[in-house]
């Protein structure tokens, strides 16, 4: 076996250590020689982390991290509970800490499991309910319960329709929060399911493809089908392991990992099939549909061998890997890199095991079309790994300096006014059913700019014609000189507009703001955006510089003063909106007058 550990970033106390840290994973997953099964052990050791052993893979394509918290009797060490943000991608391996609970004194905090739908991660928290963590970070508020456990939940599921579900080991319960399909903050429903006062503890609850749930039994040797109404059917026995993780597969089956030697295959028809693992007998609680297709589940550590993590294919044929160290696993996702990851929370760090599966997003969508504003952009081009289990869906969203544009999910998207000046991209999300795993894929952006303005053309003045007279003779007075009358033909035409020069009191005073050029583009052009303003004639400053304005080889003279990342402009005559040509000295500019 391959084993590649990253040195321990011992006493590094603040995320931008720890991001320095992550940095270091650029390109692990793809590791010349990398095989099967090969572990790659990422330190999260410092006085801010230490999992839990919980971990899911976020709708943003990150993995998120449960870290309980604690406080030793003697006060020497306190850190808050925390989610973990960390990135799985190919050179993107950093990672935040967001605080979600105080810890509890003399031991560890209450942060228990977490699952993730598409607003955000949960976790429940045995002294003060479940509670939402958006992408970003932030907290929503609790809700308490007597429902959210007593430290023995230790999976927490996300339901097709996005409703939660756990069960308890020692209250013999499973739980419902209904939150409904739109993924809302609040719940609508809280509800508890007893069972039988002589039946077993609970462990997991899985769905089948159709939305059909079942929970799995710890100490029982059996599956309990979950009914449309919260109740429970009868058991089927599946071995007399004691099932505990329990996951939907790429064939369609929901497979399972056992307190025996084996795990197994469960048909939505009934049958049972038992697998041995691959180096014999040995305790397990996790079980993750990988992106190769198989099923990846773990074996605990006994006083005579070291923990393993395994796989099992469609047919039933396993294999396994010893973990390096004394690793405790407990929690098993597969992540949009392809890989498989797990919490190591004896040693404190995150495991990547290899798959041999490609990464999700094999090629970026693109944003084309007029970046002006008004323009039409197209998102497309997207490709994505075809992982078994069935094709993803996927879903469009624009974003604006980053920001999800809201209500704009389609194809397409006119730009607005809002966007001028904005970075304006779209983002194609894929969800894989069996795996559990989104893959967003981002475009690069483009700058909206103002749309170019044609300018109105002048109207050639009217000349009007010269008077003509008409004299008027008077017969009886052949001596008198005849009054002339006078006929203006077209007096009634309307004036004409020609361009117009301020009055010596105002002028045109043009705001402009751009980005200074670095490299060969300092040689080009300079662009900027610019708003116009009449006013009183500003004091002359020594700033000052003579320039010359104008297009279409017609120019005018104005005043400038360049900034490092602004233009002031004074023009006495009124410029139309449109892109002009600035000349200061021998620097050219493209301005365009909004």
């Amino acid at each position: 076996m391959h084993t590649r550990s990253l040195a321990p970033a011992r006493a590094v106390s603040s995320i931008l250590a720890l991001s320095a840290t992550f940095l270091a994973m650029a390109g692990l997953p793809a590791v010349a020689g990398a095989a099967v099964g090969d572990v790659t052990k990422v330190p999260l050791r410092s006085t801010d982390s230490g999992p839990n052993g919980a971990i899911t893979a976020g709708a943003d394509g990150n993995l998120w991290v449960a870290d309980a918290g604690v406080t030793s009797e003697d006060g020497d060490e306190s850190r808050p509970g925390k989610l973990w943000r960390v990135s799985p991608t190919t050179g993107a391996g950093a990672t935040a800490g967001f605080p979600v609970a105080a810890p509890t004194d003399g031991g560890a905090g209450s942060l228990g499991p977490i699952a993730a739908t598409e607003s955000g991660v949960w976790h429940l928290d045995a002294n003060r309910g479940i509670t939402k963590m958006s992408y970003d970070g932030a907290l929503s508020s609790s809700i308490a319960s007597d429902k959210a456990g007593t430290g023995t939940s230790l999976r927490l599921t996300a339901a097709p329709n996005g409703d939660l579900w756990w069960g308890a080991l020692t209250a013999r319960e499973i739980v419902r929060l209904q939150n409904g399909a739109s993924l809302s903050n609040v719940f609508t429903v809280l509800q508890g399911i007893l069972f039988p006062t002589a039946g077993p503890g609970l462990y997991q609850v899985a769905f089948e493809a159709n939305g059909k749930g079942w929970v799995s039994g710890a100490f029982d040797s059996g599956i309990f089908p979950v009914n449309a109404d919260g109740s429970l059917g009868s058991m089927v026995s599946v071995s007399s392991g004691a099932p505990q993780g329990l996951a939907l597969g790429a064939d369609g089956n929901l497979w399972f990992n056992q307190l025996s030697g084996t795990v197994g295959r469960f048909t939505p028809g009934g049958a049972v099939t038992p697998f041995a693992k691959k180096a014999g007998s040995g305790a397990g609680s996790a079980i993750a549909s990988g992106a190769d297709g198989n099923m990846w589940y773990t074996v605990d550590a006994t006083e005579s061998t070291p923990a393993r993590i395994g796989w099992v294919t469609p047919a039933g044929t396993t294999d396994e890997r010893t973990l390096p160290g004394a690793s405790t696993i407990v929690s098993l996702t597969a992540g949009a890199d392809g890989a498989i990851w797990a919490t190591d929370s004896t040693d404190s760090a995150l495991l990547r095991i290899d798959t041999g599966a490609s990464a999700a997003v094999t090629k970026a969508p693109s944003a084309t079309g007029p970046n002006t504003v008004g323009g039409t952009l197209t998102c497309g081009g997207e490709t994505f790994a075809g992982w078994p289990g069935g094709a993803p869906t996927t879903a469009i969203a624009w974003t604006r300096d980053g920001a999800t544009i809201a209500g704009a999910t389609s194809r397409t998207y006119a730009t607005t006014s809002a966007d001028l000046g904005r970075a304006v991209a779209c983002k194609v999300t894929a969800r894989y059913p069996a795996q559990k795993v989104w893959a967003p894929a981002t475009s690069a952006a483009l700058t909206i700019v103002a749309a170019a303005s044609v300018p109105t053309p002048t109207p050639e003045p009217t000349i009007a014609p010269a008077p003509v007279i008409e004299a008027t003779p008077v017969a009886s007075q052949p001596t008198a000189v005849p009054v002339p009358k006078v006929v203006v033909p077209g007096a009634n035409v309307p004036k004409t507009t020609t361009p117009q020069t301020t009055p010596a009191a105002q002028v045109q005073i043009i705001t402009c703001k751009y980005k200074k050029p670095k490299g060969k583009a300092a040689k080009k052009a300079v662009k900027a955006t610019c708003k116009t303003t009449l006013g009183a004639a500003p004091a002359a400053s020594p700033r000052e510089s003579k320039a010359t304005i104008g297009r279409k080889g017609k120019t005018n003279p104005a005043t400038v003063i360049v900034g490092s990342t602004a233009l002031r402009i004074v023009s006495p005559r009124i410029l139309p909106k449109g892109a002009f040509t600035l000349t200061v000295g021998k620097k050219l500019w493209t301005i365009n007058v909004g």
